[in-house]
């Protein structure tokens, strides 16, 4: 999950209400100018902050970032009524009055025997809603506009990356090594190649994975591909990769890693885990819910 960036927002906010002030025209009776923009800086900053303290609060609910504009817009609604009491509170203590100049009507704010009811004051509170909700959520998409439109820039690189780390596989002992799953030129030669069975899937790809596919990884909203001479990211549901790959082909040992029976050399205890050795050197952790058929179906090292 990728972090909100709180110094920029910050930043973009102060500007904001910099902004603001500079295109006031009116300044309240008795204030000097710098009253002026100091009220804004305020206003401003207790707005933001009420705003993307919901927005951090929203993106580790959501976790993943996928629809960014969507978040912005759920939140900035979500702390619109909190901004706006903590707005009107300010302003009734400055002695502004703001909810006098509202278009109501029927509801008195000055004169003898005003009793003020309880339906009054909602409806009141309601009208001021209606009055600050584009001001909020102009700041809102203002302040995060970058961020949205990173999310792009951000996905396509996430992809690149996790797609070069498919390329090198870490062993057990913490030392790095080339995937030992690509024959060299000799090899290749000496060796007999054997197709790998139909998948009408993934010679479907562009372009098609033509290698044996020996395990898939999910990968968030990607699946990592893993073949005996090809790694490859691809952007699909990892649920509905199950459904497409023939059962007699592999099987789905935990919720995010599928393997192809072929390509497991044997499974094994790590402490009260079921773990399986790929043939490729790799390691594969096996759900509780699926250690019974895994050790059934696999060589079970001493």
């Amino acid at each position: 999950m990728v972090p909100l960036p709180l110094k920029e927002l910050s930043i973009l906010s102060g500007l904001s209400a910099v902004l603001i002030a500079a295109t006031q025209i009116a300044v309240p009776d008795g204030w000097h100018l710098l009253g002026a923009y100091g009220y804004w800086l305020v206003r401003i900053a207790l707005e933001a902050a009420l705003f993307i303290g919901g927005l951090q609060i929203a993106v580790q609910i959501a976790g993943v970032q996928r629809h960014r504009f969507v978040l912005v817009l759920a939140t900035s609604l979500a702390t619109l009524a909190p901004f706006v009491l903590a707005t009107t509170a300010m302003d009734i203590i400055l002695g502004l009055p703001e909810l006098e100049r509202l278009p109501m009507v029927g509801v008195p704010f000055e004169g003898e025997g005003n009793a003020h009811p309880v339906g009054d004051r909602l409806v009141v509170f309601l009208y001021e809603l209606g009055f600050l909700l584009d001001n909020h959520l102009a700041l809102s998409l203002l302040i995060t506009a970058p961020w949205i439109l990173r999310q792009s820039v951000e996905t396509e690189d996430s992809a690149k990356e996790a797609s070069s780390k498919g390329h090198q596989e870490t062993r057990s002992d913490g030392l790095d090594k080339v995937s030992a799953n690509i024959p060299t030129v000799d090899e290749a030669a000496s060796e007999e190649v054997t197709p790998p069975p139909a998948t009408p899937f993934l010679q479907q790809l562009e372009p098609a994975f033509e290698t044996r596919l020996l395990r898939a990884e999910a990968q968030e909203h990607y699946v990592r591909l893993i073949g005996e001479a090809e790694t490859r990211m691809i952007l699909f549901r990892f649920a509905d990769l199950m459904k497409l790959l023939p059962e007699e082909m592999g099987s789905q040992v935990h919720r995010s890693h599928w393997v192809a029976h072929a390509g497991v050399d044997h499974c094994y205890r790590d402490g009260s885990n079921l773990r399986l050795k790929m043939k490729d050197g790799s390691t594969v952790p096996v759900s509780r819910s699926n250690a019974k058929s895994a050790m059934e179906r696999f060589r079970t090292s001493s």
